[in-house]
């Protein structure tokens, strides 16, 4: 009888008792909150522990055969049969890829060495002519990867602080229920008011 007791001291006290069965939200929405917070974190860390360990280098010499764009990147199918990522901001013009594959010059690709090593995608790192010209060179690259992690963590941190900003302002509505059934109606079904 004590946990039922517990229980329902717990959810009187919840959202100042102006919900019924009140744990089932409050778990849920912080477990998604949690969840959120983790892919946040996550993505975070493994993009300081890239810059913090450097990743290993090796250069081959192909012949570009095709290329398409893939949102920020393009996608460039070498005739060695690897597919090289190349940011889409990192190229000037998209005419020299399109030089590049119709003339079938041979280019030297310096390349991150995979950590799977079944993969067949390579990330480049710097791209240039068999006579030392520089095509793509490591500083844009780099510049352009930059770019698109610091979008990728600044979208995936608003989504994390709204969510909890969100969650946060639900919860002090629904505890102060009575000065404003409005707001609290939008949030709670009927059945579960206590207001």
């Amino acid at each position: 009888m004590k946990g039922f007791s517990l229980r329902f001291r717990i959810e009187s006290k919840l959202f100042n008792g102006y919900v019924m069965q009140p744990i089932p939200i409050v778990v849920l929405t912080v477990l998604v909150g949690i969840a959120v917070l983790y892919i946040a974190v996550s993505g975070t860390w493994e993009t300081l522990a890239e810059m913090r360990n450097p990743a290993e280098y090796t250069a081959s010499e192909c012949v570009l055969t095709a290329y398409r764009c893939e949102g920020p990147i393009y996608v460039v199918t070498g005739g060695d049969g690897y597919r090289y990522h190349l940011p889409v901001k990192a190229v000037d013009e998209e005419r020299v890829l399109e030089d590049l594959v119709e003339s079938k010059t041979p280019v030297v690709v310096i390349y991150k060495l995979p950590t799977d090593s079944n993969t067949n995608v390579r990330d480049v790192v710097e791209m240039s002519g068999t006579d030392g010209s520089a095509i793509v060179t490591k500083e844009e690259i780099a510049a352009a990867n930059s770019e698109n992690t610091r979008k990728a963590l600044l979208i995936v941190w608003s989504v994390c602080l709204v969510y909890w900003g969100l969650g946060i302002g639900c919860y002090w509505i629904l505890c102060h229920a009575p000065e404003h059934p409005r707001l609290a109606g939008l949030l709670i079904r009927r059945e579960f008011r206590n207001f």
